[in-house]
């Protein structure tokens, strides 16, 4: 294997996106890296369109359905890992990078072998010096999450490296052998939570997760108008399997009452 790196973009229905987001891959001031594109069957042309401006320069793997953010990264992860790739560096399709963000990250695990994950600050890609969060803690209080410096403005004065829970996977640079040993993405949780239950497995299996405000990304959240409930099912869903999974006997009874709080709330108060 020739390039350290494997850059996976998870792609469905997002073809404007998705080759902004390659473009600004193209851009990078690192480029010891290996491309591939999963697309989960998107209808849009999304295929079609990368071949025709990238050719042989991007590696398309196509699933014959839509597996969700989680399956169709772990299509990705399993060929790059065939490949022996040294680390993997995950990407959602409506990402644009800063040309430094994949060497922040790298630079920064070659020289740290504790650390299992490395993730972006990622900003707004509306309100461009508007952060989304750069890394993010589990709350075991409000069993929630907890994004590190939402909605902060950048001055300039950002820590250089955040500890945490996890790192959203729009953007996050993970060692090949830590995957190894802690197990690729939980596919059950199709979208939402994969990133989060993957992250916290692998602190738990003994490795630091950080974000470093050295690599930054703008990130398109929220764009799509929530026209039905997809979302919203998935979301609560894979909170409590979560919360189920990592709770001791002593929480999980004050957990069940939380969400029981929350579901009376929510259909009988909203």
């Amino acid at each position: 294997m020739h390039e350290k790196v494997a850059i996976i973009i998870c792609n469905y229905n997002k073809k404007d996106y998705l080759l902004k987001c390659i473009s600004s891959v193209k851009k990078l001031n690192y480029q010891d890296y290996g491309l591939l594109v999963v697309d989960n069957a998107s209808s849009d042309g999304s295929v079609k369109a990368v071949n025709n401006i990238y050719g042989s320069d991007v590696t398309i793997i196509e699933n014959s359905e839509n597996i969700g953010g989680s399956g169709g990264f772990n299509t990705g992860i399993r060929e790059a890992l065939n490949k022996n790739y040294h680390y993997l560096y995950l990407l959602d399709n409506d990402i644009i990078l800063d040309q430094n963000a994949l060497f922040g990250l790298y630079d920064y695990l070659e020289s740290s072998p504790d650390v299992g994950i490395a993730g972006s600050a990622i900003y707004s890609l509306d309100k461009p010096e508007e952060l989304q969060e750069l890394g993010a803690n589990i709350d075991w209080e409000n069993y929630s999450i907890k994004p590190k410096f939402k909605g902060h403005i950048d001055n300039g004065q950002l820590p250089t490296v955040t500890e945490c829970d996890y790192v959203p996977a729009c953007s996050m640079l993970v060692r090949a052998d830590v995957i190894r040993k802690a197990g690729l993405m939980d596919e059950g949780n199709f979208i939402y939570w994969d990133d989060i239950e993957w992250g916290y497995r692998i602190k738990k299996a003994g490795y630091k997760v950080v974000a470093l405000s050295t690599s930054k990304v703008w990130h398109k959240m929220g764009a799509a108008a929530k026209v039905n409930t997809f979302g919203t099912y998935y979301f609560w869903r894979n909170r409590v399997h979560f919360f189920v999974k990592y709770s001791d006997q002593k929480t999980i009874e004050r957990f069940a009452e939380k969400i029981f709080n929350e579901t009376y709330q929510a259909l009988y108060s909203c």
